[in-house]
This record gives structure tokens, sequence and C-alpha cells, in this order.
């Protein structure tokens, strides 16, 4: 794999988080709250996932220590 995919994959994964904190600091922008939160509890989650798969395939060597640190970071964000 190019090193240019994994460079565009970490910037899609944070765009998604990108809207997940613009959504949560503008909870009316899409005219109804409930829609607002699932629309933003999705793109957090592709957010966070891709995230963490494509600094993984950045960093071989210290894959679970990559998975164990995301973990604890966005559990103690929770």
């Amino acid at each position: 794999m190019k090193k240019e995919d994994k460079w565009n994959g970490i910037c899609i994964s944070g765009a998604f988080i990108f809207i997940l904190g613009f959504l949560y600091l503008n909870p009316d922008y899409l005219g109804n709250r409930v829609v607002n939160g699932m629309i933003s509890t999705l793109s957090g989650i592709i957010g966070i996932v891709g995230l963490t798969v494509e600094l993984s395939k950045l960093m071989k060597k210290i894959d679970g220590l990559i998975d164990l640190g995301s973990g604890c970071f966005f559990i103690v964000i929770w």
C-alpha cells in the first residue's frame, strides 16, 4: 500500500471526527436533536474505528499498543 493511501485514510477519519465535534457543538444544526445525535454518533464511530485501523497500518510493530492507547483515550474522553 502506498504511503499516500495511509494518510488519506487518516484524513478521512479526521473529517468524520470533525463532523462529530461540529454536530456536538451545534445540537440544533439538522433541525432535530434526535437525528443530530444519531448522525453524530455514527460519524464518531466511523471516525474512531477508521483512525484506529489507519494508525495500526502505519505502525505494524506496536499494533496492540495503538489499539489499547486509542481505546483508553476515548474512554477517558467519554
